[in-house]
């Protein structure tokens, strides 16, 4: 089974949608941990700082077409469908709204 380690995704001010985005790519190991679904990429953006906490619970995933994806979805499974494998299909990570 081949596995990834990286992932796509931009962030998304839901008041400034229309905005230019820069895509940031992040490592799916983090200190021995293997991030293996979105919720788990959510909570290690917050973890980081990368996000503030208190727009966790305004935050939904969006592939690159626009369509809303489950927090559970698996990462490896979105990744084998090209999603998040490149700044083009980056994954949208949406803040409030």
């Amino acid at each position: 089974m081949m596995t990834h380690n990286e992932l796509w995704l931009t962030y998304h001010q839901a008041s400034r949608y229309n905005k230019p985005v820069t895509a940031q790519l992040v490592e799916l190991e983090f200190q021995n941990q293997k991030l293996t679904d979105l919720e788990d990429v959510l909570e290690h953006l917050f973890h980081q700082g990368f996000v503030e906490a208190q727009h966790r619970s305004l935050s939904y995933w969006e592939n690159h077409n626009g369509q809303r994806l489950n927090a559970g979805h698996v990462v490896e499974e979105l990744l084998k469908e090209g999603a998040g494998k490149c700044p083009q299909s980056a994954l949208r990570l949406v803040i409030g709204g």
